[in-house]
């Protein structure tokens, strides 16, 4: 993908975090930011009387000002109004049509500070978004503005979607000058995947083997990282294993930025 970063903003803090997750993103690949704002359904800017299309006006004004407070003086950005149903469907629109790089969002207002909780919007989108998906930690913003990465981690256990989660870190942590870990991690004595993990090392990265539950040990190593990749399949069953729970238990406990590569891209590279 060479598009820009496309990110929801609505003006709550939570997409405060995602507006500074996809500026880093932008610095990092010399992309534009494309700020998206879906209306909510309930929201009278849906009706097209001229006191609506002025109230949407109005709130355009101000999302776009307290945007810029994020973004003047990173890369260029753009705010821009996408009507839909659900607002997982608007986002998943404007990065298809342009082309996104990745889609970065917030987290769920409802967790607590420092950790990702998946909404029904990033949960959406794992099934829909033709592109990586970052999600930001509720609170991560803050005292953000200048820094990098320094430690990428990217889950590994042979399978297909950590092969595309693999191509997406290693020039990321190039990208952003950051260190880059490949974590693999075992349950009963099971073999660590050997090939990814040298191709990783390849690359450049240092190995992080681990035993035991994988959303523990992966939460637990995301007290070190500042970014996790994973592949989708972690997601709707940690590390190849069809457990769900795991999988919610990884997202809902990680404490650093996450960045998912979903099975839709396998899809577009195989068309």
């Amino acid at each position: 993908m060479t598009g820009p970063i496309v990110t929801g903003f609505e003006g709550r803090p939570q997409s405060g975090d995602a507006l500074e997750l996809a500026r880093l993103f932008g610095s990092a690949w010399d992309a534009s930011v494309l700020a998206v704002w879906v209306p909510e359904r309930d929201e009278p800017f849906s009706t097209f009387t001229h006191e609506a299309l002025r109230g949407r006006i109005r709130r355009s004004q101000a999302l776009r000002a307290a945007a810029a407070d994020v973004l003047d003086g990173g890369p260029e950005w753009e705010l821009t109004a996408q009507p839909a149903l659900w607002p997982a469907d608007g986002l998943t629109l404007v990065a298809g049509e342009k082309s996104a790089r990745t889609l970065v969002v917030g987290s769920s207002h409802l967790g607590p500070i420092g950790r990702v909780v998946l909404g029904s919007t990033a949960a959406r989108l794992l099934s829909t978004a033709p592109c990586p998906i970052a999600v930001a930690p509720r609170g991560w913003a803050t005292g953000r503005r200048t820094a990098r990465p320094a430690t990428v981690g990217v889950a590994l256990d042979g399978c297909e979607d950590c092969e595309l989660a693999l191509d997406v870190a290693m020039p990321l942590s190039a990208d952003l000058g950051s260190r880059l870990v490949a974590l693999s991690v075992t349950e009963n004595g099971d073999p660590h995947p050997e090939a990814q993990l040298a191709r990783a090392e390849q690359a450049g990265a240092e190995r992080l083997l681990l035993e035991g539950h994988a959303a523990d040990k992966l939460a637990a190593a995301s007290r070190d990282l500042d970014l996790l990749v994973v592949g989708c399949r972690s997601c709707a069953g940690v590390l190849g294993r069809p457990l769900r729970s795991v999988s919610r238990r990884l997202l809902q406990a990680s404490a650093c930025p996450l960045l998912i590569v979903p099975d839709a891209l396998r899809r577009v590279d195989a068309a």
